[in-house]
């Protein structure tokens, strides 16, 4: 088994997973009493299915020209900008939730907010000159994100917000996600080791994702303590 067939694999298993997240918090939001867009579980949903339709994407990449490194010729820019696309789409939920989060009191600001973010991120894309304005708007644009959503889920995790959802665990999550966003570049950019850092990198991934879809599952410990003392 090559390289390519093994990465598409591990790629295949994590979009399985993370759409059977979504699948998961899709249905437990349609049961819910009050149904609302910016209900944690919907937006959550829709993060893990744009994730999902993301690793299918670089899934029939992969197949179709025989590698699994991103293909910076410009030949192939408007092929990247669609992945830039599913990226963008990935993030917006996350992007949305935490607008929501500290502008909960402002409903014209979060449209506002959100929009701006919307219409000048799918405008950057489209207007990219090439793959290396695409890498730094990725990068200007994911890791402020990443940055704020940890420390919103511990300052929710602080004061006891959301005890449906495990902002805690999810604020170690998004850390280790940070840091692999750091490191999988270099990791894979070395020469030495580079197909098993690479694979090393996709199964580290997968574990980030999976924990992420455990803080819908998983209660935060304080509701589990105030279960005990209710029982007791």
């Amino acid at each position: 088994m090559n390289l390519v067939q093994q990465v598409v694999i591990i790629m295949g298993f994590r979009s399985l997973i993370v759409l059977g997240f979504s699948v998961m918090l899709f249905v437990q939001w349609f049961k819910s009493d009050k149904k609302s867009i910016r209900d944690f579980k919907f937006l959550f949903g829709l993060q893990f299915f744009f994730l999902s339709c993301a690793k299918i994407f670089d899934i029939f990449f992969a197949l179709e020209m025989g590698s699994v490194g991103v293909i910076s010729e410009p030949s192939y820019l408007n092929i990247l900008k669609l992945r830039w696309i599913l990226m963008i789409a990935n993030i917006v939920p996350l992007f949305s939730l935490l607008v929501f989060v500290w502008l909960y009191k402002s409903i014209k600001k979060q449209i506002l907010f959100n929009a701006v973010f919307i219409i000048t991120s799918l405008l950057l894309v489209t207007f990219a000159p090439s793959y290396v304005f695409l890498q730094a708007l990725l990068v200007i644009m994911l890791l402020p994100v990443i940055i704020l959503s940890i420390i919103t889920f511990f300052n929710l995790h602080k004061h006891r917000r959301l005890p449906q959802f495990n902002s805690l665990l999810m604020a170690i999550s998004q850390i280790f996600y940070l840091i692999m966003q750091i490191l999988r570049p270099l990791l894979i950019s070395t020469s030495i080791a580079r197909d098993i850092n690479l694979i090393v990198s996709e199964w580290v991934e997968v574990m980030i994702w999976v924990l992420m879809g455990l803080c819908f599952i998983i209660k935060p410990r304080f509701t589990r303590t105030q279960t005990q003392k209710i029982i007791v």
